[in-house]
């Protein structure tokens, strides 16, 4: 075979394979979208894994989380390999990928400063549990206030012997986002709201001011959610693996389950409540 049919053939397979490669791309943003078909591609592999709430295990609705995790409440963890979406590189890096995420019916994305309206909404509306370790009620401060501090400060997804596996939002602080081995890239949620910042309000309902501490964010339908990146698949294997062991997912507040039909009656209540604070 001489050379010029080598090269024809290097092109034709290259044409060949670049569909299947754009086929399979992931845009590391925090939130798996299931209308993206490369990102669905990518993600081909979906598994369910045992959870329990690090906050208020004793407590919480969703049980203790103790003896065999195949036993807990469950949620569910997507991984795959396939491009990083935006990557120019010629060719293109194989990348290996792993999405957790908390159910929505436990940890959506809502925060308010005005915090008393949305703390009932949540707590009577979606069916909000207990703060941490209180079990308190209405009038209980900390459970009383659902500012982006609340909601968000100290929520996060640890796994893993001795919890290796670590993702938090820390977009405020500017620290990391969290750690695991072989770890090369990590969004969360907040990332996800923050480069669509249509989805954020200020304080007062007006367009998002860039200030996280004073915005609103009232999105019961996108789940509190950790992205990684591994470099190889024996960092996404060990990864996948440590989740079968079950996750600790800490959240403040964790909810209980609503029929559908309350849940959408709580979208519209708060609606109508941010409408009446304008």
């Amino acid at each position: 075979m001489n050379l010029r049919t080598l090269f024809w053939l290097s092109v034709i397979t290259g044409c060949l394979m670049a569909p299947i490669v754009q086929g399979q791309s992931v845009t590391l943003d925090g939130f798996y979208d299931s209308s993206n078909a490369a990102e669905v591609n990518a993600y081909s592999n979906v598994a369910s894994v045992g959870w329990k709430n690090g906050h208020n295990t004793a407590y919480d609705y969703w049980g203790p989380g103790t003896g065999d995790p195949t036993t807990w409440a469950q949620t569910t963890i997507r991984y795959g390999s396939g491009t990083l979406a935006g990557d120019t590189s010629t060719p293109a890096g194989t990348y290996y990928f792993l999405y957790v995420e908390a159910p929505l019916a436990v940890k959506g994305m809502s925060w308010s400063k005005d915090s008393s309206d949305l703390a009932d909404y949540d707590k009577y509306v979606l069916g909000g549990a207990y703060l941490h370790q209180e079990v308190g009620d209405s009038g209980t401060p900390h459970i009383t206030s659902m500012d982006y501090g609340k909601a968000t400060g100290s929520e996060k997804v640890e796994f893993g012997s001795s919890n290796q596996y670590v993702g938090d939002f820390e977009e405020a602080t500017g620290l990391n986002d969290g750690e695991a081995p072989g770890l090369i890239g990590l969004a969360d949620s907040i990332d996800y709201l923050l480069a669509n910042d249509h989805l954020l309000k200020a304080e007062n309902g007006s367009a998002y001011d860039g200030n996280l501490a004073n915005s609103t964010s009232v999105n019961p339908n996108i789940p509190m959610a950790f992205e990684f990146q591994f470099g190889t698949q024996t960092d996404l294997d060990a990864a996948v693996a440590a989740a079968n062991n079950g996750i600790i997912l800490h959240l403040s507040p964790s909810k209980v389950p609503e029929p559908s039909s309350l849940l959408l009656l709580g979208i519209a209540s708060i609606g109508t409540l941010l409408r009446r604070k304008r």
